[in-house]
C-alpha cells in the first residue's frame, strides 16, 4: 500500500531548504553589485570588440574600391573582379555577423533576471512562512526541480540559481575571494 503524507507534511518538509537560498537584502545588494560590475567590464570588452569589427568593415570597402580601380584600369577582368568582390561580401557578411552577435550580447536582461532571483530569495524563509498554499506550491516550481518523495524523506534539485545562491549563502565571503582575482 502507497505511502500518505498530509499536504501540510510536505510543505513543511521544504522550510529547511528555503532557509538555504534566504539571503538579507544586503547580500542582494551585494550579488547585484558584483553582477553589475563584471556587466559594465563585459560591456566596455565587447563595445570595443564592436569598434574593432567596424574598422575592419571601413577597411573591406577600402578594400572593394582597390580592386573595381584594378578593374577600370584592366589588371583585372571581370571574372577577377567578381572572384574579388565574392571574396569580400563573404568576410564583410561573416564581419556583419560577429557584428550583430556582439550586439545581442550587450543587454540588460541578464541583470534583470538575476534581480526576478533575488527577489525570490530575499527574506525566503518569512515569505514562504507567510504564504498561502498556492503560493508556496508557486514558489516549489520555480525554485526546484524534481521533488519527490522517497521512502518518506523528500528529495529535490534546486533549479541553477538557486542552487548557487546556496552555495554562495554559505560562503558569506563569496564577493571578496571574487575580487581577489582580479
Amino acid at each position: 500500500r502507497g505511502l500518505s503524507i498530509r499536504e501540510e507534511k510536505i510543505l513543511e518538509a521544504f522550510e529547511p531548504s528555503i532557509e538555504g537560498i534566504d539571503i538579507t537584502e544586503e547580500f542582494a545588494r551585494d550579488i547585484i553589485a558584483a553582477i553589475t560590475e563584471a556587466e559594465v567590464r563585459t560591456e566596455a570588452a565587447i563595445r570595443r570588440q564592436i569598434e574593432e569589427f567596424r574598422v575592419a568593415l571601413k577597411q573591406l570597402d577600402a578594400k572593394d574600391d582597390r580592386v573595381y580601380e584594378d578593374f577600370v584600369e584592366g589588371v583585372l577582368d571581370r571574372d577577377g573582379l567578381a572572384r574579388m568582390r565574392s571574396k569580400i561580401r563573404a568576410e564583410r557578411n561573416d564581419f556583419l555577423k560577429r557584428l550583430e552577435e556582439a550586439q545581442v550580447q550587450i543587454s540588460v536582461s541578464g541583470i534583470n533576471a538575476v534581480k526576478k532571483i533575488l527577489e525570490l530569495c530575499i527574506n525566503a524563509k518569512s515569505k514562504w512562512k507567510n504564504a498561502t498554499k498556492e503560493k508556496r506550491a508557486e514558489y516549489l516550481k520555480t525554485v526546484y526541480s524534481n521533488p519527490h518523495l522517497e521512502g518518506g524523506s523528500l528529495r529535490y534539485d534546486y533549479h541553477k540559481p538557486f542552487r548557487v545562491i546556496s552555495e554562495m549563502r554559505g560562503n558569506l565571503l563569496w564577493w571578496r575571494l571574487a575580487g581577489s582575482n582580479r
